[in-house]
């Protein structure tokens, strides 16, 4: 406050460079107080010189960022991006930029920009933030192959990166998406290599699991499912594993065990997943065994679906 009312009596009483400076100079104080308007309207009274043209830009686009005008502050940002591009605030003005395309929905034209960060200042600490998020911005636009490639870049480019961990498993989820079945395999062998027990064991346990019994690997299915259940895992991924576990022990012909699996899925939101013909079955099997309430409630399934 005492500051803001020295530069005050500074730009009342003179008009040289000093007060250019100081307009600035208060500009910059009222931002730091968190009066951002008031930074907005004393930014707006400095003359821009090449000398103070970026600052002053830079101050506008946060003090807009500050107060949600997101318009304004792409409007700013883009600026300095263009007027300034060898600048040490451009590769901050492109992340912020971006950022704010993303949030606008603009996935295309925000992946652009991330990426833009990632090829101009590769050594710096953004550019592994950038393409993973380069990625997510394409794979909410739409484009997963070009999400794959950027994942795949950060992977190779970052290997000791934080990001690299989540980065496999969404490569691996759009690799799926793609039937791209032997590189998301190869991906999801890689994430349980290097993070045994991470974050994604279960889920990533549970898609190698079913891209195994997709691929005739039924034995090899049935380990990674029970790696799965093994690690108790949430409650609806436990549901889906016990599914599809029953299904390939089924095809082996371990009947007793898929059939208890399959019983008792059928009180559960997973009964969607049966068929007709799995739940005939089930009843028939059931009854075979002399199961007669088992094979009921099966039956009934078939007669309520």
């Amino acid at each position: 406050d005492e500051a803001i009312r020295t530069y005050t009596q500074l730009v009342d009483q003179f008009n040289d460079s000093f007060t250019r400076a100081a307009r600035y100079e208060m500009a910059l104080t009222y931002y730091r107080m968190g009066r951002y308007e008031d930074a907005m309207t004393e930014a707006g009274r400095i003359t821009l010189t090449p000398e103070v043209k970026q600052d002053v830009y830079w101050l506008l686009a946060e003090s807009c960022s500050a107060l949600k005008r997101d318009d304004e502050a792409i409007q700013y940002y883009r600026l300095i991006t263009r007027d300034f591009p060898d600048s040490a605030r451009t590769r901050d003005a492109l992340y912020r930029l971006a950022h704010h395309l993303q949030a606008r929905g603009e996935f295309q034209e925000a992946a652009r920009q991330f990426k833009s960060v990632a090829e101009r200042f590769p050594e710096s600490e953004l550019a592994p933030q950038s393409l993973f998020a380069s990625a997510y911005c394409l794979a909410s636009g739409d484009a997963p192959a070009e999400a794959v490639r950027d994942w795949a870049a950060l992977i190779r480019n970052y290997p000791q990166n934080t990001l690299v961990e989540e980065s496999l498993y969404q490569k691996a989820m759009l690799e799926i998406r793609l039937r791209r079945d032997a590189d998301a395999h190869a991906s999801l062998q890689t994430l349980l290599a290097q993070f045994p027990a991470g974050r994604f064991l279960t889920d990533a346990c549970f898609w190698q699991g079913m891209l195994m019994a997709e691929g005739g690997q039924t034995r090899e299915a049935v380990e990674a499912f029970r790696r799965v259940l093994a690690a108790h895992p949430r409650e609806d991924l436990a549901r889906k594993t016990e599914f599809h576990l029953g299904v390939a022990l089924q095809k082996l012909g371990q009947d007793d065990e898929a059939a208890r699996l399959f019983q008792a899925l059928l009180a559960t939101p997973v009964k969607e997943s049966f068929t007709p013909a799995l739940l005939e079955w089930l009843a028939d099997y059931a009854y075979a065994k002399a199961d007669y309430p088992a094979s009921a409630s099966a039956a009934a399934l078939i007669l309520e679906r």
